[in-house]
C-alpha cells in the first residue's frame, strides 16, 4: 500500500484533522505516513508524533515545501506515493481507490481524487469567489 507524504509548515492547527481523515478507517500498517515539518515554529511535529508508530515525523529547519517533499521521498519506502498538503482532508477510502488505479501493470501514472471544497462556513466574499 502507499506512502503518504505530508509537508507541513506551521500546520499545528490542521495537522490532526488531516491525519484523522487519512487514518479514520485504515488498517494497522496499511499506509506509510511521513509528515515533514519544514521550518516549523509551532507544535506541528508534537501533534503529529501523538499518532505513534502510524506516522513518521521528520523535521528540518529549512522552510521549503519542495525540500520537504524531497525529504519525505527520502524517508518513504512504498509506492504509489501520495503528496497531501496538511490542510487537506483525504479519506482512507479515497486513498485506497486512487492507489488501486496505480498498480505496477497499469498504464496510469498519475491519479487524484475529485476535490470537494467546503465553503459553507466562509464569508460571502469568499463563497462568491
Amino acid at each position: 500500500m502507499p506512502s503518504i507524504i505530508i509537508p507541513a509548515y506551521n500546520e499545528g492547527q490542521v495537522i490532526e484533522r488531516c491525519l484523522d481523515a487519512v487514518l479514520a478507517d485504515a488498517k494497522p500498517g496499511e499506509f506509510e505516513i511521513v509528515v515533514v515539518c519544514n521550518g516549523c515554529k509551532d507544535d506541528t511535529a508534537e501533534r503529529a508524533r501523538r499518532y505513534g508508530d502510524r506516522v513518521t515525523v521528520v523535521e528540518t529547519p529549512v522552510g521549503s515545501k519542495i525540500g520537504a517533499l524531497n525529504l519525505g521521498d527520502d524517508h518513504a519506502t512504498r509506492f504509489p506515493r501520495f503528496y497531501v498538503d496538511a490542510d487537506i482532508q483525504l479519506s482512507t477510502q479515497a486513498i485506497r481507490e486512487v492507489a488501486a488505479l496505480l498498480t505496477d501493470d497499469s498504464p496510469i501514472l498519475v491519479a487524484a481524487p475529485s476535490a470537494i471544497v467546503a465553503y459553507e462556513d466562509r464569508p460571502l466574499l469568499v463563497r462568491s469567489f
